[in-house]
């Protein structure tokens, strides 16, 4: 049996934790170990070959104790030990902060000796010349590199071992659910929400986050009246999706609030369950505009990065979406008269070239066999 370590963001964020069923569905005969925070476990008590390791007080305690000493990341460390190969997977994770470089982890996983290989990633935002640099040279030295935008495959193209594919939940098989979330006949509107201020990158975003706010209400009463029950879904209550979902249900008259659910992510059964669902969606987070393309929904796109216009262009150029800095500018009505979704043909294609993101590590598994 092959052991995979698994590195990403494991913070009960719905499409991270997509990524993890993701590898575990297509490596079923593989030992997959993560190192998550206890609060954040649930999603993965239903994934039989995902070893989950607590990182409880103890471990962060000696991590921290022998970081003095300059021992960095040792619990990680001593997971890779006893793993055949190291899977890094996720979407943002190559954001320049202030003049970081090369992080310690990264720079641990090289010193590990083991096979490195890059899933599902876009690179950036960055700033500066040198940290673009230094990750060419990072990538340079790993076992493979896989995009999920055209954008920054362009910037490492020359690289042999660097590939681009569409986003991996692009690529995940769907169960059709019979769990019935709503008993009676409205339809469902689905709203990701997200909290500006923790996702955009801008001197005025308290503004731009006030102006958000009013046009989901506005959005929701429409809703109201076209006989919708519309579930709020905040996809990361770690980055307060939550937090912003509660604030714009509270601002919705008390009379009308029996029309709209709450709904935070814990489970993926059950957030897909929801999202299957769906007649219509309004999409914020990046990965709500994935799935709604991978479950046929009709929707309308809150685009708050270069990230998601990337995969727009890339992919689908007619998805209906608008930037959140200028959702003031639209009308409520004219939303929701104007979603669409990837039409199945398209779809297809897509999802089928999804499975390239794991060409490398499903030959690595073949040479190793």
């Amino acid at each position: 049996m092959s052991k995979i370590y698994l590195a990403g963001y494991f913070r009960k964020n719905l499409g991270d934790d997509l990524f993890v069923k993701t590898i575990a569905n297509r490596y079923p005969t593989s030992s997959i170990t993560i190192l998550v925070e206890p609060k954040f476990t649930e999603p993965y008590v239903d994934m039989p070959n995902v070893k989950v390791v607590k990182y409880v007080f103890y471990r962060r305690l000696l991590n921290k104790l022998l970081s003095i000493i300059g021992v960095t990341d040792f619990i990680e460390r001593k997971l890779i030990s006893r793993n055949d190969l190291i899977v890094e997977i996720g979407g943002s994770i190559f954001q320049q902060i202030a003049k970081e470089g090369i992080t310690s982890r990264r720079l641990n996983y090289l010193k590990s000796n083991k096979p490195i290989f890059i899933i599902g990633s876009n690179f950036g935002p960055y700033t500066t010349d040198d940290y673009y640099k230094t990750y060419k040279e990072y990538f340079s030295k790993v076992n493979s590199v896989v995009f999920r935008d055209e954008e920054s495959f362009s910037l490492f193209r020359e690289i042999p071992v660097v590939d681009v594919a569409p986003d991996v939940v692009l690529g995940l098989p769907i169960t059709k659910s019979n769990n019935e979330i709503v008993q009676h006949k409205k339809k469902l509107a689905v709203v990701s929400i997200i909290n500006i201020v923790d996702k955009v990158v801008a001197t005025n975003k308290n503004s731009i986050q006030n102006s958000y706010d009013r046009k989901i209400k506005e959005l929701i009463l429409q809703l109201i009246k076209r006989n919708y029950t519309i579930v709020l879904f905040g996809f990361s209550e770690a980055e307060n999706d939550t937090v912003a979902a509660n604030r714009i249900f509270s601002s919705i008259p008390s009379h009308v609030r029996n029309n709209v659910l709450l709904k935070s992510h814990d489970n993926i059964n059950d957030s897909l369950d929801i999202l299957q669902k769906a007649d219509i969606m309004f999409s914020s987070r990046f990965h709500a505009m994935i799935l709604g393309w991978r479950l046929q929904i009709p929707q309308y796109v809150f685009s708050y990065s270069q990230k998601t216009n990337n995969v727009i262009r890339d992919l689908f150029p007619v998805q209906a979406n608008i930037d959140v800095r200028q959702i003031a500018d639209i009308d409520a009505e004219f939303l929701i008269d104007n979603v669409n979704t990837m039409d199945k043909k398209t779809l297809e294609n897509v999802s089928k070239s999804a499975e390239i993101q794991f060409k490398f590590v499903d030959q690595f598994f073949k040479n190793n066999s």
